[in-house]
């Protein structure tokens, strides 16, 4: 049998059923091809019809547009004319079909029969735009289209197989489009009734694997495997399995019972199609049906064209509710993401404006704490000076100097009686106190020779000392054989720098006075009281580190000393003076070089420069200071974590206040994560109730989606 496109001129397959081939012969194309040129009339006259053109041309007989005379509607006219090899039971099987299914508007509609008519024909309606095959020459359908294509084959398949009909070669050519390129089964040649036992032959690449044999029974899941085949073939533009090897091989392999056992060896054994994955706008749901249509067994199937229906409604429902689907589940989020980046910034902007309040009033805290420690430093320095001065002042110590000074020590009886007399009455006033007593007082001559020490110390006494800061007041040690010939003694109260002392191996500092002759006309000599590092703040630390823990400092404090001239060429070095981690035991394993180390940044040795210089300025013109933020900082680095990263390590507020008249930098400092830890408690607090509150929201969202998928499957399952 041949069935005949009624538009493009060529016949659709070309099959030879006698011969078992489903590929039309060169011999056969071009014979068909030559009938096609030299017909320019039609075979025959159909009363009523007005033929007007040959629509095409087969191995079988032509097909015809013609016009009904009495409603002008087109028809399609197919004429048997040639009839040699034409087996008839094809022709009536067709026609038979067409009558049964004429109600289905998706399966091409039989207008009118002409059994007895030389040559026989039947009337068949018109659809314009051609088979499937010729739309898909222009290139693959998008999944849409193809899916309403295969949806308007699969209501044709339905209602054919609701009726017993099994169609047995459904391929693109059989699919006729009309003007709205709504589909239409055709050509019913090699259908069978759902309880016949005869084979019926599809074609190649089309035709299910088990239908590929002349003793299969006909069954409804051949044409669900040739659905799944035209499907693949408008989304991917080459129906599965087909390729320039597979049609090669097939094409030389004979006879035709071979080709069946080449066929189904291809359909077994070669990869499986996936190119229908990557095609143009296909989802998961499509690909997964297609898939599902071409298994190889055929107990993997849908069972019937009715249950592909059912799954391409299912899917195109859920894509249909799929942006309600997605509206349903993106708001929510949306809601959830704007509510809780709206809460994460005002909890931010919460914790950032408590955390600022905190760190200002710590900082001014800490900013008042260092005003009345440095005074408090001031006063102790001005008490200790003044005490100085007195003994300074004493007529005796004056005589005894100029009296003893060339004797040896043990006959310096009335300077030691003197000095001893006057560190006995101080030393017992700072006991009452309960203060620490002096580590050493000394004198040193107008040429820096020490002629007195308490307690004594052969090894300082008879040395000289001009080379030391705390002699000339120079600010600076210099080395003890290389000292300017120009040094002097100081004429005035004097607070040394630190330094390291040739009795006890240990830094000090030193408050030294001048002595001047009894006719207080010249320096002749320098007396001077000694503490370690440690008692410069020893009285202090423990109302001010009360806080404070072993493990953990939460406030400190410390001196630093600004050792290098004010001089503009060079930039300010404040070396640590003293500080809780300073002692003479930690001292004393300290190279000069190591302990010279400890000062502060370059950046805060500026800022710390710069407010002496503005607090000076301020004391000499007797106004208010303007000093902004100079007194304190946000981020300062404790020196000694040089040394001791554990426990002094990672960022400090801190506050600075100069000492007095002297070179020195009170500084009260405060581990930043310590002040801020507050309000790290409040954040996470915070945190967790906004969390809580999130997973609330969360937990109730998806229980809704739950309740509205469920609902929505149950109405799936209903339909």
């Amino acid at each position: 049998m041949v069935t005949a496109n009624v538009t493009s001129g060529q016949t659709d397959d070309g099959k030879t059923v006698a011969e078992g081939t489903w590929v039309q012969s060169d011999a056969d194309r071009e014979r068909s091809r030559a009938h096609s040129l030299r017909r320019e009339h039609p075979p025959a006259s159909v009363p009523g019809y007005q033929i007007k053109e040959s629509l095409g041309e087969g191995a079988y007989g032509s097909v015809w547009l013609a016009t009904e005379l009495g409603t002008g509607k087109n028809v399609a006219i197919k004429f048997y004319t040639q009839r040699r090899g034409l087996d008839w039971s094809l022709l009536n099987r067709e026609v038979e079909k067409l009558a049964v299914l004429y109600t289905c508007r998706n399966i091409v509609g039989l207008i009118a029969v002409g059994w007895n008519s030389d040559p026989p024909h039947y009337v068949m309606e018109y659809l314009e735009n051609g088979s499937l095959s010729n739309l898909l020459e222009k290139g693959p359908l998008s999944a849409k289209e193809a899916a309403r294509i295969g949806r308007d084959v699969l209501m044709a398949l339905v209602h054919a197989h609701g009726s017993g009909i099994l169609h047995c070669d459904l391929k693109p050519a059989n699919i006729l489009l009309d003007k709205n390129l709504d589909a239409r089964l055709a050509d019913f040649g090699q259908s069978r009734l759902s309880h016949e036992q005869h084979h019926a032959l599809g074609t190649l690449f089309f035709m299910a694997p088990e239908q590929a044999d002349i003793n299969a029974v006909p069954d409804a899941r051949w044409d669900v495997y040739a659905w799944g085949a035209v499907l693949y073939q408008a989304l991917t533009g080459d129906p599965p399995y087909r390729s320039a090897a597979n049609e090669k091989r097939l094409a030389d392999t004979q006879p035709a019972e071979r080709r069946l056992e080449t066929y189904q060896h291809i359909l077994r054994h070669d990869p499986r199609p996936k190119a229908h994955w990557r095609a143009r706008g296909v989802d998961r749901r499509l690909a997964e049906i297609i898939d599902r249509c071409l298994q190889i067994d055929p107990n993997l199937r849908f069972p019937n064209a009715q249950a592909v229906l059912d799954a391409l409604d299912a899917r195109t429902r859920h894509m249909t509710n799929r942006p309600l689907l997605t509206l349903g589940i993106a708001a929510p989020i949306a809601l959830l993401l704007v509510i809780g980046t709206l809460a994460n910034n005002a909890m931010s902007a919460a914790v950032r404006s408590a955390q600022d309040n905190l760190l200002d009033r710590a900082l001014e805290s800490d900013a008042v704490t260092v005003k009345i420690l440095a005074r408090s430093i001031e006063r102790e320095l001005e008490d200790r000076t003044s005490e100085l001065r007195k003994v300074a002042e004493d007529t005796r110590l004056a005589a005894a100097l100029e009296s003893e000074a060339s004797l040896p020590w043990e006959e310096r009886t009335k300077l030691r009686e003197v000095l001893g007399e006057w560190k006995s009455l101080v030393d017992d006033a700072r006991k009452k106190q309960g203060l620490e007593p002096d580590t050493s007082w000394f004198v040193d001559d107008a040429q820096g020779l020490q002629l007195y020490r308490a307690p004594y110390e052969a090894r300082t006494v008879g040395k000289n000392y001009r080379f030391r800061d705390y002699f000339h007041g120079r600010r600076i040690n210099y080395p003890k054989d290389n000292v300017p010939a120009d040094v002097v003694p100081i004429h005035e109260p004097y607070v040394s720098m630190a330094y390291r002392s040739e009795a006890t191996d240990a830094y000090r500092v030193a408050i030294t006075v001048p002595v001047f002759s009894s006719d207080r006309e010249k320096v002749i000599g320098v007396l001077g009281r000694s503490m370690s590092l440690e008692q410069l703040l020893a009285a202090y630390k423990p109302q001010i580190e009360a806080a404070g823990t072993t493990n953990q400092i939460e406030r400190t404090i410390a001196l630093y000393d600004n050792h290098v001239t004010h001089d503009v060429k060079q930039d300010p070095t404040f070396h640590l003076l003293d500080h809780p981690w300073l002692s003479d035991r930690k001292l004393a394993k300290l190279t000069e070089v190591a302990r010279k180390r400890l000062q502060v940044d370059a950046g805060h040795a500026r800022q710390l420069a710069q407010l002496q210089d503005r607090v000076e300025a301020g004391a000499s013109a007797n106004k208010p200071l303007d000093i902004a933020d100079l007194d304190r900082s946000l981020d300062f680095q404790d020196p000694v974590s040089l040394v001791d990263q554990a426990q002094y390590g990672g960022t400090w507020l801190a506050a600075f206040w100069p000492v007095g008249k002297t070179d020195w930098i009170a500084v009260v400092q405060e581990r930043r994560s310590t002040a801020k830890h507050p309000v790290q408690q409040m954040e996470q607090k915070l945190t967790q109730y906004m969390r809580l509150g999130l997973l609330f929201c969360c937990g109730l969202i998806g229980s809704l989606w739950y309740f509205i998928f469920r609902v929505l499957s149950d109405q799936s399952r209903g339909r």
